[in-house]
């Protein structure tokens, strides 16, 4: 059987997720939340209680109040790390709680 229509995954998922952008972006949050870990690393990832993204907002809850203030003179070096490690401007902001 000759395949006439042949396409890759690639594109499938692409034309896929240029005809649902909301579907898009939300699997780029969750890849900001993931890169979030990856990013700060283990000592970071388990005072972190709870990452979300709202909007272009990333909030990030700590259980540790030095953490956070040392983190909060970084957040524009975050957010841009952040954003490289998904490919996208995902985020354009971090609070810390």
């Amino acid at each position: 059987m000759k395949r006439v229509n042949a396409q890759s995954i690639g594109d499938i998922l692409r034309e896929f997720f240029t005809q649902n952008p909301e579907i898009g972006r939300r699997l780029d949050e969750v890849r900001i939340i993931h890169a979030w870990r990856e990013v700060l690393g283990p000592g970071v990832a388990q005072a972190t209680r709870e990452v979300y993204v709202r909007g272009a907002t990333l909030h990030v809850v700590l259980d540790s109040a030095v953490l956070r203030s040392e983190l909060m003179m970084w957040r524009d070096r975050l957010v841009h790390a952040l954003n490289e490690r998904v490919g996208t401007d995902v985020i354009r902001e971090i609070r810390f709680r």
